[in-house]
């Protein structure tokens, strides 16, 4: 396998364009974060982190519907900037600015983790993945195209996207869930926005600490 459990001859882009969340009339990945909540209900956590978290459309839903939770976006730049001054968010949730290229460090045992829709931004995910992997978070949820489905087996990149480094197919992307000790107990696929029903997005469920 190539690099970050990737086929061979995969050819990533060595750039990624910087992604402005904020697409009037689109929600990406809205189930994801349906699955995050669930989650955290089913183990009794009200604290919800979300890396990555672009302009923080779907944390503010969440935020409706648990005001008593607590929340915390991570990002950088623009998009970060748009939710400290946005005067529904602001004080809805703890705003940390974190270059995700980098360790972060996290000691979340009772939060669950949205990672939606990231790491397929990075140049390296190594030191993000392995942040998540020691963060003892009770779940984590991770989403990223499923490259086969997205672009046909013979993709062999880069990706259309000039915001995304590489994809990964199902098989890959759990190998590199597996070998980076975030033990994935579910990949599936979820639609990528709420314009239609295609299933081209890959969710993963993740229990770092190996909680059953």
């Amino acid at each position: 396998m190539g690099d970050f459990h990737i086929k061979d001859g995969y050819q990533a882009r060595r750039e990624p364009a910087y992604f402005m969340d904020h697409i009037p009339g689109v929600v990406f990945q809205p189930d994801v974060y349906t699955l995050a909540e669930l989650l955290a209900e089913l183990a009794g956590v009200s604290t919800i982190i979300d890396i990555g978290c672009g302009q923080a459309g779907k944390l503010y839903d969440l935020f409706l519907r648990h005001p008593d939770w607590s929340f915390v976006g991570v990002d950088y730049g623009p998009n970060l900037s748009a939710c400290q001054k946005d005067r529904n968010l602001r004080d809805i949730a703890e705003w940390v600015e974190a270059d995700l290229e980098e360790c972060i460090p996290l000691e979340c045992p009772d939060a669950v983790v949205i990672c939606s829709d990231v790491i397929e931004h990075l140049i390296n995910p190594d030191p993000l993945a392995l942040s998540l992997a020691a963060s003892q978070a009770r779940a984590i949820v991770f989403s990223t195209p499923e490259r086969d489905v997205q672009h046909g087996y013979d993709h062999m990149g880069p990706s259309p996207n000039l915001c995304h480094i590489r994809e990964w197919n199902a098989q890959e992307f759990h190998d590199y869930l597996t070998s980076v000790g975030l033990n994935p107990r579910h990949v599936g696929l979820t639609r990528g926005s709420d314009q239609g029903w295609a299933m081209g997005t890959q969710v993963a469920v993740c229990t770092p600490d190996r909680r059953t």
